[in-house]
């Protein structure tokens, strides 16, 4: 140790640990008995702290010294303790756009402190004195800014300060009357033995800069501006305030940083300071319809660590507790802490593709070795995560175990959305064997396209408990990770079918003008590139003739659960949750029919399903009309959140 030292202990620690790991470090280099040191902690009149186990954040206080002697040379150091005075150690951070009668909430992190003060300012004046602050209406137009002090008893540090970025918005009522139109539906009187249980894919909610940036990469590449032009645009639509009316968001973002004052009310896109993808809106509006639900089981996707730690999490620990998955840390589960408890087993996290390798997998593992490597290298690829949770009741006591899950979203990865669901499946099935997991509750994005639960291979592993090996998923994802180009040559007819006015790159069949996927097998009509056959000939009941498979992946996929129910079809009888005549993300027109099937809820059923949790209610969609063009003022995320009322049997 040198003439000033900084061993900066843990303040939770025992001083005895310390003092060993001091001896330790002076020893190290040492051998014999002449390395032999002792350490001693003595107070301002002398005296001994002898305990060992009195914790370092009263023993090494100002004034205190510490001895270390040797004791075969009889020297002997004594350093005079100063403690350093409490600080904020990290940038305070606050949401930028601050919303009346929604909460925020400002966090920092501070060194030698046991307690941060917090004042938020409004015009020199102080209008809150916690952490949380709800604007109100006197605050609109106005700045907010936010004091934090660090303490350590009564010593007090030096005060940071942050503003927020943008003054006070109202948001006009007639913004949220969808959501609270849906709200009020969820209000309905619930049993003792009904658990809620909400799924919702709240889109990522990335800071604004973050995403200009990328823009502005994406230009570069393209080599043209107007790719930046072209974000985030959603349809016109006049006669409805949760839609742009105009194409100048990013114009009107710029104009309000040069006078944050300018907005006070926000009554449609155009009047939004910031960009409607970006957090800064959104967030505040994600917490005002998690709360409306009233969730006892909360599963969530696309959850960014800055809204989980700084916003979900901290507003919503007064009623509810979270685990959030590691590595990509994108899904999170929250439960209510007066109906569940977390069992003794601790939450897990898996990356989905490294389960190839588990025990139960053989059959899949040798399915793949026939199957191109470009298959392999996609699947190798692929970053997603599966959660599970194994949660007790408290007025049941019963367990049951909750897996959140975000599937490949690619229109040709059906097949890979069943795999994954099944590896998953099969991984939960094991890891429940050492304790009683009881139920199964399988919810998230499962990314399913289209409305027929047909041609999506994961619903029919999940209500049917296997997919047979000749499922036209395996043969529509065939080239699935292959760089196989598309276009075609001046030597081959190129394929007739144009869905929704683009026409299909692929070369057509020599025997017709279609490709392989639009073609259909049975009459050579016009088919979806998804379903096997035409609607004539799927109406009529004629099979398609059987594939040859070589080449391809295809496998028998199982999972151990059986038919799983999901709670919606169970109730509406239809998998989607609604079907639009127009794209909610975009709002253009869609004739055929959009489907929204890509969330769900499903629970596992047993032999004694009348004891066990049954879908007894769920919540219908709102109203589409507001759907055009998410996400939008009203609904914060391009998914519509699931809850569904599950009720155990007597």
């Amino acid at each position: 140790m040198g003439a000033a030292s900084a061993p900066n202990p843990d303040a939770s620690k025992p001083l005895g640990t310390l003092l060993e790991r001091i001896v330790k470090g002076l020893s190290k280099k040492q051998k014999g008995a002449a390395s032999l040191w002792t350490a001693t902690l003595s107070d301002a009149q002398g005296i001994l702290v002898q305990a060992a186990d009195t914790p370092n954040s009263a023993a090494w206080l100002d004034g205190h010294s510490l001895l270390l002697h040797q004791a075969c040379s009889g020297r002997a150091f004594r350093y005079l303790i100063r403690r350093d005075p409490p600080r904020v150690s990290s940038e305070v951070l606050l949401p930028g756009l601050p919303l009346v009668d929604h909460p925020i909430m400002a966090t920092a992190g501070a060194e030698f402190s046991d307690h941060l003060m917090w004042q938020w300012v409004s015009c020199g004046v102080c209008v809150g004195e916690t952490a949380v602050y709800t604007p109100a209406q006197h605050d609109v137009g106005k700045i907010l800014t936010v004091a934090c002090t660090p303490f350590r008893g009564e010593l007090c540090g030096d005060r940071v300060t942050k503003s927020c970025r943008y003054p006070v918005c109202l948001v006009l009522p007639e913004v949220f009357r969808p959501m609270q139109d849906r709200i009020a539906l969820a209000t309905r009187s619930r049993g003792l033995l009904t658990v809620r249980v909400v799924s919702y894919n709240i889109l990522w909610g990335h800071k604004e800069d973050k995403i200009l940036k990328g823009r502005r990469l994406k230009a570069e590449k393209a080599g043209s501006s107007e790719v930046l032009k072209s974000q985030g645009q959603r349809p016109s639509d006049n006669n409805n305030t949760n839609n742009n009316t105009n194409n100048n968001t990013n114009t009107n973002k710029n104009n309000n940083n040069n006078n944050n004052s300018c907005v006070k009310t926000i009554g449609s896109l155009s009047d939004l300071p910031v960009l409607i993808e970006a957090r800064d809106y959104r967030e505040h509006i994600i917490l005002r319809e998690l709360r409306g639900y009233d969730g006892d089981i909360v599963c969530l996707q696309e959850v960014t660590t800055g809204i989980f730690e700084t916003h979900l999490q901290p507003l919503l620990s007064s009623a509810m507790e979270a685990a959030r998955s590691e590595g990509n840390g994108e899904l999170a589960v929250f439960w209510r802490r007066a109906r569940f408890r977390r069992a003794e087993k601790p939450a897990a996290t898996w990356l989905v593709r490294d389960l190839l390798e588990d025990q139960e997998n053989a059959d899949i593992r040798s399915a793949l070795e026939a199957a191109p490597p470009a298959f392999r290298a996609h699947l190798n690829s692929q970053p997603h995560v599966a959660q599970a949770v194994q949660l007790t009741c408290s007025r049941t006591a019963k367990t049951v175990t909750v897996v959140n899950v975000h599937l490949v979203m690619a229109t040709t990865a059906a097949q890979l959305r069943a795999l994954q669901a099944c590896l998953v499946l099969r991984k939960v099935r094991r890891w429940m064997a050492c304790a009683s997991g009881g139920q199964v509750i399988f919810c998230g994005d499962l990314n399913c396209r289209g409305a027929d639960p047909a041609a999506e291979s994961v619903l029919t592993l999940l209500t049917e408990g296997a997919v047979p090996d000749n499922h036209h998923n395996f043969v529509f994802g065939r080239d699935l990770g292959s760089s196989v180009d598309p276009s075609h040559s001046a030597d081959v007819p190129r394929c007739s079918a144009a869905p929704r006015g683009t026409r299909c790159c692929a070369p057509a069949l020599c025997s017709g003008e279609l490709c392989w996927d639009h073609c259909c097998p049975s009459c050579g009509a016009l088919k979806l590139p998804r379903e096997q056959t035409c609607v004539a000939c799927t109406a009529e009941g004629r099979r398609a003739p059987a594939h040859g498979l070589e080449g391809f992946f295809a496998c028998r996929l199982t999972q151990p659960f059986g038919g799983m129910v999901g709670a919606y079809c169970k109730l509406t009888g239809d998998p989607a949750l609604f079907t639009a005549p127009f794209n909610p993300m975009t709002g253009e027109p869609w004739p055929s029919g959009w489907g929204e099937m890509k969330d769900h809820i499903f629970y596992s059923t047993s032999s004694t399903e009348d004891k066990e949790l049954s879908a007894v209610w769920v919540l219908p969609p709102p109203h589409l009309d507001s759907l055009r063009g998410i996400p939008n003022l009203c609904w914060p995320s391009d998914h519509v959140a699931l809850v569904a009322d599950l009720e155990w049997g007597c």
